[in-house]
């Protein structure tokens, strides 16, 4: 087995230096501190806007760093919200209201003459309609505003760049909802896809128009403050949220190629990220996709696979424990395994390695290439343009293969958020010790007087020594191989 590994190891280790900037991965959590850390440990410089971060990474970051706002036509001033009484929260509910949402029955009583979004927090929003070019117009020109304010307010204009939008309900037929009798609110869809006329004719026939050239709208708005600023579409089923309804449209990428999202970040599984189905058309393309799944969370088995079949397709990885299907809520929480795994297929394309170089050994279930192993023993992956290579072990005889050409100076233990613990509490960077001739790399430090083994290396592998350090997440600090 060693040989036939060793032999596709066998690869140029040219790839270890070559990064190239990568605007698809972005990391969205709700505490600050840790985003902010993460960001700083991998090569992860994207991240969700949130007043606190924006502002505490303008004061201290020393490195570029980028933004995105999610869901901006819902965050930007809107009259048309409504309390979970249904009592309006602003005085032209009755007027100017009919001609800025989405009006569905005349004769009801409000809220119900107006078809209803997205609850936030106590209240529901009433969509914008879209159909009017003047409704388009204003939302665009208050988010523009909104973005203009949040870049005054920055203190270091030139690390911290506003990268565009995510929407999370991307639907083009319009984010509405309705409350079931159980008090739940469910996806719901305009009869006809258009609402009610009222006052001067629409300007675009169906909702769905409307919609398109909101976004060709935002588009061309955006890419004045910033021309390589991104539109993101998150989404559950690709085909299904995005693809069947773009096919339904004749000659849509000609028609409204301003509108198509600039890429696709995926919340479930990997194999249906790749599914032909979502490319046949040619309105998307394989690398406009993008992964932020926990799906296997508990099964080291099919991780594996995920991984595998991400990385050797080319596909990003993201880490977004905001999105609806996270099941932590602290980077923290999440398995010290998958922190790492997840980070794989997108440092493989950072790294620039040949897809060809992205092995996967079926009898094993273990993928290996030269910066990155994962298997159900372990898992590690060299950061690009660093000797940084994180590392978790999964099983009480775990190994993980070292990047090619390297071998093991230090390690030391990390936080959750993959930053150095050097100092804490007198931790240091630990060197390796020779038992008799081995290698090896034992726990120093004063709150244990054994010493226990925890890994030695050995032809090019590291392997677990003491099965009470599983599960941990350890930062290798390599050299090169004389």
């Amino acid at each position: 087995m060693k040989k036939f590994l060793f032999t596709l190891f066998a690869i140029s280790t040219s790839v270890l230096s070559a990064q190239t900037n990568n605007f698809t991965p972005y990391i969205g959590g709700q505490t600050v501190g840790e985003k902010m850390q993460i960001a700083r440990n991998i090569p992860y410089k994207h991240v969700i806007w949130e007043p606190r971060t924006t502002w505490a990474l303008s004061k201290s970051t020393e490195e570029v760093f980028y933004y995105y706002i999610k869901d901006p036509d819902s965050l930007v001033s809107h009259p048309s919200f409504i309390t979970e009484t249904g009592e309006p929260t602003h005085p032209n509910y009755k007027t100017n209201w009919k001609k800025v949402c989405v009006l569905v029955d005349e004769k009801a009583e409000f809220p119900n003459n107006f078809a209803q979004g997205k609850v936030i927090e106590n209240q529901t929003v009433l969509p914008w309609n879209y159909q009017r070019q003047e409704v388009i117009n204003e939302v665009v020109n208050r988010i523009k505003n909104t973005v203009n304010n949040i870049n005054k307010i920055r203190q270091n204009k030139s690390r911290i760049v506003f990268a565009g939008f995510i929407f999370t309900d991307p639907r083009l037929s319009g984010e509405f909802y309705k409350k079931t009798a159980d008090g739940k609110y469910v996806k719901a869809s305009l009869s006809n896809d258009t609402a009610q006329p009222y006052g001067a004719p629409f300007d675009y026939k169906t909702y769905t128009e409307g919609r398109l050239m909101f976004l060709k709208t935002l588009r061309k708005e955006m890419q004045k403050i910033n021309k390589d600023a991104k539109i993101i579409f998150e989404v559950d089923n690709l085909y299904k949220d995005f693809v069947k309804q773009t096919e339904a449209i004749d000659g849509f990428k000609e028609k409204y190629a301003d509108s198509i999202p600039d890429f696709f970040v995926v919340r479930k599984g990997a194999k249906s990220l790749t599914n032909e189905k979502n490319f046949a058309s040619g309105i998307i393309s394989k690398n406009q996709v993008i992964s932020n799944s926990f799906a296997n969370i508990i099964d080291l088995k099919r991780e594996v696979k995920e991984i595998t079949h991400l990385a050797q397709n080319g596909i990003n990885t993201t880490f977004d424990i905001t999105a609806e299907n996270s099941p932590n809520k602290r980077f923290g929480n999440i398995p010290a395994r998958l922190r790492i795994s997840r980070l794989i297929p997108t440092l493989e394309n950072m790294h620039k390695t040949p897809l060809d170089a992205r092995q996967y050994d079926e009898q094993s279930n273990m993928y290996f290439s030269p910066v990155a192993s994962l298997s159900e023993g372990g898992v590690g992956v060299l950061i690009p343009r660093t000797n940084n290579f994180y590392i978790a072990f999964t099983a009480k005889n775990g190994k993980i293969k070292l990047p090619d050409g390297y071998t093991v100076d230090t390690f030391e233990y990390v936080n959750g958020c993959l930053g150095s613990t050097i100092g804490y509490h007198g931790r240091k960077a630990m060197k390796a010790v020779y038992i008799n001739g081995q290698k090896c790399f034992k726990m120093l430090h004063w709150m244990s007087k054994s010493y226990p083994l925890i890994f030695i290396e050995k032809d090019g592998f590291i392997e677990l020594g003491n099965e009470m350090f599983a599960n941990e997440m350890l930062l290798l600090k390599l050299k090169k191989v004389k």
